[in-house]
């Protein structure tokens, strides 16, 4: 799996609806995913997911209303229940012989605290509509927010969240780093997080980024105490 500062070809974004959460969860942050489009449209693709034919013309409609550019921006309609396409979207990964694969682990709503039916459905759907190799792994929970790779074998996560109860509760954290292995990992960063903190049960992409091939970037030790949060760090080699 490649680091996700690498070169690559475009953004996915989920775009609001008011199927899950109603109408006004929709106008409430839209003009976000708006903005969004709108700056990554500059410098790359934008391939949005939406709901149906009717919110695609929708999209289509209110985008060049904002300024928007729709040469870089293609669609896909497929029913979600959220927008949080970094946890639920498509994964994409090189095998040996550096052919694009769409990486699926099991997806169940952050521990189902939210609906996901539709949402754990959608790398399927993307994977046929790009008639791409899909890699299912389903016996491991895990969201993409939920990792950081960097591209040079090692893989940044939090204990609370990977390991909780609510995800793999039959998985011992040998066997998850065996599914991991599959990405081409072979060091581990486990930092402990803190269970129940948000909905993502301490997501590691809040708390830490790969900077470079010596750097982790993370919070001060003001924010980590906030979220009461003390982690320690085993390195397996």
């Amino acid at each position: 799996m490649p680091d996700e500062k690498s070169e690559h070809e475009g953004t996915w974004l989920q775009w609001p609806h008011g199927y899950t959460y109603g109408d006004d969860y929709k106008k409430g942050i839209e003009p976000i995913w708006v903005k969004m489009a709108a700056a990554l449209s500059e410098g790359e693709k934008v391939h949005i997911v939406a709901y149906t034919q009717a919110e695609k013309e929708h999209i289509h409609q209110l985008l060049p209303k904002q300024g928007v550019t729709m040469e870089q921006i293609d669609f896909f309609i497929s029913p979600t229940d959220d927008v949080w396409a970094r946890d639920n979207g498509p994964i994409f990964v090189y095998d040996h012989e550096q052919h694009l694969k769409i990486w699926d682990p099991g997806f169940n709503g952050w521990g189902k605290k939210a609906p996901f039916a539709k949402d754990a459905m959608l790398r399927e759907h993307i994977s046929r509509e790009l008639n791409m190799e899909r890699i299912v792994l389903h016996q491991l929970v895990i969201e993409g927010g939920a990792m950081e790779l960097d591209g040079n074998g090692t893989f940044l996560a939090t204990r609370s969240s990977v390991m909780n109860h609510n995800r793999n509760p039959e998985l011992s954290e040998a066997e998850i780093e065996a599914y991991i292995r599959s990405l081409g990992v072979t060091h581990f960063i486990w930092l402990d997080g803190v269970p129940d903190a948000d909905i993502t049960d301490f997501h590691i992409d809040g708390l830490a980024k790969f900077f470079d091939k010596t750097t982790i970037v993370t919070l001060s030790a003001d924010d980590l105490a906030e979220w009461g949060s003390q982690p320690k760090i085993l390195i397996h080699y």
